[in-house]
């Protein structure tokens, strides 16, 4: 009899919850800015020192659709001439920290370093907590952005690892 009273007040507890949550729930403009990478996008220019893009040795493709308005969830797949792999990224921004955040997986078994950062006039700037690296993009129309990944290991000195655009395929 017990467990029956607690299991009920806890699905209680726990509909209560949801139902104030799902009522109040409306994305901020933080989270609308997102939607700008909802859909296709392919990846021209290099990365790791391998050329990507049409007529190159190496391909990048993503497709990027909202969650709900929060979130932005992508699928990647990238090949090169010695690598092969699939991930899965998740953007969204954290209104209890006021940042952008993005966190990634990877076929690999590559569990990437959780992003935060800002996005002001359409730079996106975003970093690991540990500072060694720094991602950019940059929206430069309505269906391109640029991207560059940069890596230190003293923090003075930074390496480019990732540069070029992606677009949407028109």
């Amino acid at each position: 009899m017990n467990r029956m009273r607690i299991g009920t007040m806890l699905a209680a507890v726990i509909l209560c919850t949801a139902t104030t949550h799902a009522q109040e729930a409306k994305p901020l403009p933080q989270h609308i800015a997102l939607a700008f990478f909802a859909g296709e996008w392919t990846f021209t220019g290099t990365y790791a020192g391998v050329k990507y893009g049409p007529g190159e040795a190496g391909a990048i493709g993503e497709s990027c659709e909202s969650l709900g308005g929060f979130f932005i969830v992508c699928r990647y797949h990238v090949r090169s001439p010695t690598l092969a792999y699939a991930g899965v990224g998740v953007l969204g921004y954290s209104q209890r920290d006021s940042v952008y955040t993005f966190e990634s997986y990877e076929s690999t078994g590559t569990v990437g370093s959780p992003l935060r950062g800002t996005q002001r006039e359409g730079v996106w700037r975003l970093a690991p907590a540990d500072g060694k690296t720094r991602v950019t993009w940059t929206q430069a129309s309505k269906t391109s952005y640029r991207i560059q990944i940069e890596t230190t290991a003293d923090g003075k000195t930074w390496s480019t690892v990732m540069e070029g655009r992606y677009d949407k395929p028109r």
